[in-house]
This record gives C-alpha cells, sequence and structure tokens, in this order.
C-alpha cells in the first residue's frame, strides 16, 4: 500500500499546475481596446455609380475606443476628448474592420463593454446590411444581449462625435439617452437580444431612432423593420411612436399637451396599460379591441382652471383620452396602410392567444395578401387623473 507521505508530493504537483493554468489567458486591462461604441454608414461611390459603393468597401466604420487613464489612442484615430479616440475606416465588414483595427491598434478591440450601435438608416434600408453587421455581435463571445441598437438619420458617425457633458463619452451619453423612459416620444430601448429574437422568429419590429444636430443627440420616433428580410421598410415620427407606446402599454413616462377646458394642460404619464383582444371569426377581416388604461398628473396648465370642479376634470380625462385614441390611430393608420409592416403586436396577439388563425393568416399577414392592412383596429382608452397639483388663481375685481 502506498503511503501517505509518497502521495502528497504528487498531488501538491497537480494542484500547483492547475493553478497555474488557470490565469493562462489573463490580460492586463491597459493591453485592452474597450470599443464603448460602434457607428456604420455606407460609403458613398466615387463616381457616383452603384457598381462603385459595392465594391470591396462598401461601409465607413467607427469605433469609439475608451483611452485608460487618459492615454492618447494609437493609429489614425481622432482624439474626442482625454478618455476616448475615434478609429474609422473602410471595410467591407466588420469582421474585416476588427482586423484593420487590430493592426492599427497597439491594444486590440475588446467587445465585453461595448455600449450602442448605431446603423444609419441608409444601411439599414438597403439589402441585408442591417443583419449581416449585427451578425458579428450576436456570434461573438462575451457580447452582451443588452447592448443599445439605435438607427441613426442621416450619418451615424456624428453621433460619436457629439457633445458629452455628462460622462465625457458620448457612446455613454447615448446609452444613458435611449435607456431613460422620460419620453414617449421614443421606443423603450432596443436590445441586441430583442434583435436576435426577431430575427430568428421573423416578425417585424420597431427600433429606436436617434438624430444628431450642432453636435446635439436626440432620440425620438422609430424605425420599422420587415422581419423576413430585416430591412427597414419606413419609420414613425415622434408623435406616431407616442401612440404606439401606449397601444403596446409600454412602460414609459412623459408628457403630452392638449386644450381642454378651455385651457392647455400638461400632463404627465404615470403608468400605461394595454390589453388587445381579438375577433378571428372572418381570418381574412380579423378586428382587434385594443383597451388602454392610463395614469396621469396635471403637471401645468394655462389660464384661470378651477381643477377642483368634478366637471372640469372629468372634461380633461375625457379629452385627454380622445387625444390617446388619435394617437394610437395615427400609429396604426401608419403602419398598417403607409408602411405595412406589423410592428403594431397583432400577430403576436394571435400567435397567443389564436394560434390555429394565426397558423392560416401568417404566411400572409405582413407579407403576400397583407391581411395586416384588411383587419380593423379599435382602440378605447380610459385616462384617470391621480394627482391635480397646485394651480395659482389670479382674483380679478
Amino acid at each position: 500500500m502506498v503511503s501517505p507521505r509518497r502521495l502528497r508530493a504528487p498531488l501538491l504537483a497537480v494542484v500547483f499546475a492547475l493553478l497555474a493554468n488557470g490565469c493562462w489567458d489573463r490580460v492586463e486591462i491597459n493591453n485592452r481596446g474597450f470599443v464603448a461604441g460602434v457607428s456604420i454608414d455606407t460609403l458613398p461611390a466615387e463616381d457616383g455609380t452603384e457598381e462603385r459603393a459595392k465594391s470591396a468597401a462598401p461601409y465607413r466604420i467607427c469605433y469609439q475606443i475608451v483611452v485608460p487613464g487618459g492615454q492618447s489612442g494609437d493609429g489614425e484615430s481622432s482624439k474626442g476628448s482625454t478618455g476616448y479616440s475615434n478609429l474609422c475606416g473602410k471595410a467591407a465588414s466588420l469582421s474585416a474592420f476588427h482586423q484593420y483595427a487590430t493592426d492599427k491598434l497597439s491594444r486590440p478591440p475588446f467587445y465585453d463593454h461595448l455600449k450602442v450601435i448605431l446603423v444609419s438608416d441608409q444601411v439599414a434600408r438597403k439589402g441585408t446590411g442591417f443583419a449581416d453587421m449585427l451578425d458579428f455581435f450576436m456570434r461573438g463571445a462575451g457580447v452582451r444581449r443588452s447592448i443599445k441598437i439605435l438607427v441613426a438619420k442621416g450619418n451615424a458617425s456624428e453621433a460619436l462625435n457629439s457633445e458629452s457633458p455628462n460622462e465625457g463619452l458620448p457612446a455613454s451619453d447615448i446609452e444613458k439617452i435611449s435607456g431613460n423612459r422620460s419620453s414617449l416620444e421614443k421606443l423603450p430601448a432596443t436590445q441586441i437580444g430583442f434583435i436576435h429574437e426577431r430575427f430568428m422568429n421573423e416578425t417585424s419590429y420597431a427600433v429606436q431612432s436617434l438624430e444628431t444636430s450642432d453636435k446635439s443627440v436626440l432620440v425620438s420616433g422609430s424605425a420599422i423593420f420587415d422581419g423576413k428580410t430585416n430591412r427597414q421598410w419606413g419609420a414613425l415620427n415622434p408623435r406616431q411612436t407616442t401612440g404606439l407606446n401606449f397601444l403596446r402599454g409600454y412602460h414609459m413616462r412623459g408628457m403630452i399637451t392638449l386644450e381642454s377646458a378651455g385651457s392647455s394642460i400638461s400632463l404627465n404619464i404615470y403608468e400605461i396599460k394595454s390589453r388587445i383582444r381579438a375577433d378571428v371569426r372572418d381570418p381574412e377581416h380579423i378586428r382587434f379591441e385594443a383597451t388602454i388604461n392610463v395614469v396621469v398628473g396635471i403637471r401645468e396648465s394655462s389660464g384661470t382652471i378651477d381643477l377642483v370642479q368634478k366637471t372640469v376634470m372629468d372634461r380633461i380625462q375625457h379629452d385627454a383620452a380622445s387625444e390617446i385614441e388619435s394617437m394610437i390611430e395615427d400609429a396604426v393608420d401608419a403602419l398598417q396602410h403607409d408602411i405595412g409592416k406589423d410592428a403594431l403586436g397583432l400577430g403576436e396577439e394571435l400567435k397567443q392567444n389564436h394560434p390555429r388563425t394565426w397558423e392560416k393568416v401568417k404566411s400572409d399577414w405582413d407579407q403576400g395578401k397583407m391581411l395586416l392592412s384588411a383587419c380593423e383596429v379599435r382602440a378605447h382608452a380610459t385616462v384617470g387623473i391621480r394627482l391635480t397639483g397646485t394651480v395659482d388663481q389670479t382674483e380679478r375685481g
């Protein structure tokens, strides 16, 4: 029998070997090129022809790279501040640009802390550019599913050069603006995990929209994508996006302003609940009834108005409900008839609660026969006022 003393040395050797191998791939933080933001634009043809635009490098891609300790970046990068640099170049794909960035930078690109991916609407509307670009990140090990995706009106790279008074890093500012729920004119943040699910089940969807003006970023409106091709099919303006938020019951907060009881009233939105039911007796003319319950508070009113009177409060609630229904109708009309893509969630309602009907109509829902355009959608909003606030009344003698 082997004595315990003789076994001790080999066991210790094995343990030390395992511990030593446990960090064989360790990379110091200062040796990583942390990519905080990515922008993807089309590269215009030099001679104005489509053929030239489809050349070996049709995209202009930019990486916003965090510079540790305020050190300067490497390669042909434009320094945006002491804390980051933007590396831009031409490439046929993100894989090709990754290799370009690896060759240009002393610290290879590292995506574990990527915050935002900005895709120009020109890329999103052409071919498979949107899906191809996001595929690089969806397949990447360590890439978080919570990365924000935004479609930029115009050049996406302008947003990475925007002013960043709060964070000192434009990508971080954009991420926080995208994620806050203080405006009904924008969608909830669109995450790459959500996009991946839509790629898999081939249902149409809406993505947050962004535009840059005078180095200032505004997130509002939404880009609408076809679930089959993953191409941008159209866009909703801020009012239509507000209607979409109400219809889908997204947990957004914000403010709406309307004329009621002889005064201009601003209402804070505190809570939105929505329920959609379908009447599928005629599969080619399905009827949807949407019930939306909204809780608001009066933020501001112009003129003299007595909020204590029940008739005044009833009038405000009625007019607010009518305004919400009008915004929903605008969104439904745009998506049903102008764009023709179901970002309304109607197909999801059928799939979940009427699966047999959905199997019959799904191939012609927002494709083929376009049954989406033939269905009827009615919205009924109810508004309750939680707080009336304080109103100053001026006595007139």
